[in-house]
């Protein structure tokens, strides 16, 4: 698995304990950066997304 986020210092503490997760530095508001992670990971099978601390409007 790999966790992605602008935050690289609280990702690696965070996944410190696990050997399974790899880490990447992204900022999802930033299309270079989006493009840069694509490069470097190649094809990816599935991608979950929870980037929305400020998601606005109703929840149905």
């Amino acid at each position: 698995m790999i966790a992605a986020s602008r935050d690289q210092e609280a990702l690696a503490s965070v996944y410190a304990d696990e050997p399974r997760t790899t880490t990447e530095t992204v900022d999802l508001t930033d299309e270079t950066s989006i493009a840069a992670i694509c490069k470097r990971l190649g094809a990816v099978r599935h991608v979950v997304h929870t980037a929305s601390a400020r998601a606005r409007g109703r929840l149905p």
